[in-house]
């Protein structure tokens, strides 16, 4: 699968979940490839990494996390950024991801979100609440 059908992919799961969701991933799309927002009023950034060798390439790294970190609030106003990947996260992108609030879904988390029975945010462990205050 091609990076483009990958992010066409990760939209379309997000429409099935009852989002409005667009493909905006462009050469300066600032680290965001789906935007979406969520039929309870959450706004979602996504970044999609497609793996060519999921299971023993390199892992994704960190890097990709901090750049959704630094832009997806300010750039797109989103509530919640997310990293989708059909590879894998290092142990270090997790901690990560944990302490400044990016979720990560990877190969396996992806397979459960596509399988069809739940949506995105019941396949993540934790999302901030529905229209919630921003805090800081």
């Amino acid at each position: 699968m091609a990076p483009d059908a990958f992010e066409y992919a990760v939209r379309d799961l997000l429409q099935r979940d009852g989002c409005h969701a667009r493909k905006v991933g462009r050469a300066n799309d600032q680290s965001v490839d789906v935007l979406a927002e969520g039929p309870a009023g959450r706004r979602w950034a996504v970044q999609c990494k497609h793996k060519q060798d999921p299971t023993s390439g390199k892992p994704v790294g960190v890097g990709v996390l901090y750049a959704l970190a630094g832009t997806y609030q300010r750039a797109h106003r989103a509530h919640v950024g997310v990293v989708v990947t059909n590879g894998r996260f290092p142990r270090e992108a997790h901690r990560w991801g944990t302490e400044y609030g990016i979720q990560l879904v990877d190969r396996t988390a992806l397979a459960r979100w596509a399988a069809g029975n739940q949506p995105l945010w019941d396949v993540l462990p934790r999302i901030p609440a529905p229209r919630s205050g921003h805090h800081h």
